[in-house]
């Protein structure tokens, strides 16, 4: 398809506020599809324990581990780490979402730094589809400088 988008998403780790979260993107794992949205999840739990949690859920896209927090680090996503001023489940990455083009080009993000306030499956269907609305049929001129 001519715009498919690739959706990112990181999760803080296997805990209930983040399996809820990605048994509803499952969900909407056909109709995110439907609308050119690949969802890619990601977390800093070992490899193991995500391939254990993948097929307890029923989950049917990729869910990549990314113990060293590279990836996470290289797309700013906010870490918690477990010098932190508060308890929690040790390091891991918060919430984020992205949105690419097909090109690879960052289409929207959205980051956080606690576990609530993540956008619905149905946000991201909403944004992807204003995105792809107002596309530029031409690419924008690069300024010279």
């Amino acid at each position: 398809m001519k715009n498919r988008g690739i959706s990112l998403f990181s999760f803080a780790g296997l805990v209930p506020v983040c399996i809820e979260t990605l048994k509803e993107l499952e969900v909407y794992h056909a109709e995110l599809h439907k609308n050119d949205i690949q969802v890619t999840a990601i977390s800093a739990e070992p490899l193991n324990k995500l391939k254990r949690m993948k097929e307890k859920e029923n989950l049917t896209f990729p869910v990549l581990s990314d113990e060293f927090f590279s990836v996470l680090d290289a797309f700013g996503v906010y870490i918690h780490k477990t010098g932190a001023p508060y308890e929690d489940h040790g390091a891991h990455g918060e919430p984020a979402y992205f949105l690419f083009n097909k090109g690879g080009t960052l289409m929207y993000q959205q980051k956080q730094t606690g576990p609530f306030g993540r956008p619905s499956p149905e946000a991201i269907l909403q944004t992807a589809a204003l995105i792809r609305s107002h596309m530029k049929t031409t690419p924008p001129k690069e300024e010279s400088g």
